[in-house]
């Protein structure tokens, strides 16, 4: 017989009941980081799936055996796209990498060893979109790599679109609105926040912000900037709760999904080239991934 002991996370300074990154705030990562930690599973010869959620592209140009922070500047040898690159700017945003984030062990040494010492790589992507960069992963890391599709509920006929929202995005021409989601677990901090809603005022197109209140605001309205309300009146909305996101994205009234301003604004402006070319991409994958049977497939091919 073979004592299992167990790490509890109030030792790590976790707070009872939390479960994911999404229970804590952003400062108690590393500690929950640090209780993962434990490796008594491999006594017991149980099998390991690293999980990668974050998208293909990234972990193959990031996080590859033998590379480091540093190199992060140059593709590595074998990388499989000339255009998918970190730009200058883009690099120097990932010095957080070099941190140490629990146990004296930095971000990028936690990510490698994860997916070093798994037994299989699953990313939450799809083939049509990334397999080639799904495929290097798998030949620099010797594990095979399984897709389990974008994981998007499948769209439900039986469950229009909110009438909220059916009746502010009818309100604008087709392809014209920005649609920003910041996710469930990002709290930003109150100048961030505002930061966002300024920028995406910038681009002059109608836009949904989806996003929790920041840190110290109990509403998003008492959050927002000075006049922000009163400048941009019915062509904007900035939503602290759950919306029906692949009703939203199938809508023809959106037209974007960003939240950079300039970047926004090229895409919007209709005859551009830069914005003709983003509409086609849009219009592409909308197509494949809303396509009946897609997302199930994905999952179905993954469980077998």
């Amino acid at each position: 017989m073979h004592r299992l002991d167990t790490y509890h996370l109030s030792e790590a300074g976790i707070p009872d009941g939390a479960k994911t990154t999404s229970d804590i705030p952003i400062t108690l990562g590393s500690f929950l980081a640090s209780a993962m930690n434990q490796h008594t599973v491999r006594e017991y010869g149980a099998k390991s799936v690293n999980f990668v959620t974050i998208s293909a592209a990234y972990v193959a140009i990031s996080f590859v055996p033998g590379r480091s922070p540093d190199d992060l500047a140059v593709p590595p040898t074998g990388y499989p796209s000339s255009k998918v690159l970190l730009h200058g700017h883009e690099t120097k945003s990932l010095s957080f990498l070099s941190y140490p984030f629990g146990d004296g062990v930095t971000f990028y040494e936690r990510i490698m060893t994860g997916l070093v010492n798994c037994d299989v790589i699953t990313i939450r992507t799809c083939q049509e979109i990334e397999g080639k960069f799904c495929d290097f992963i798998e030949s620099q890391f010797q594990r095979k790599v399984l897709l389990t599709g974008p994981m998007l509920p499948e769209p439900d006929n039986s469950k229009p679109l909110e009438d909220q929202w059916h009746q502010w995005l009818n309100r604008f021409e087709p392809g014209s609105v920005v649609y920003c989601s910041l996710g469930s677990e990002i709290i930003l901090e109150k100048e961030e926040f505002q930061e966002i809603c300024l920028g995406m005022e910038l681009t002059g197109s109608p836009f949904l912000v989806e996003v929790k209140p920041p840190k110290g605001a109990s509403t998003i309205q008492e959050a927002l900037p000075k006049g922000f309300e009163e400048r941009v009146k019915e062509r904007v909305v900035v939503w602290g709760g759950w919306v029906q996101q692949p009703l939203i994205l199938a809508h023809p009234s959106v037209g974007c999904f960003e939240n950079i301003s300039v970047a926004v604004k090229c895409e919007m402006y209709k005859d551009t080239e830069l914005g003709n070319l983003v509409r086609r991409n849009l219009a592409k994958w909308k197509k494949s991934l809303l396509s009946s049977g897609i997302i199930s497939g994905y999952v179905n091919r993954y469980v077998m």
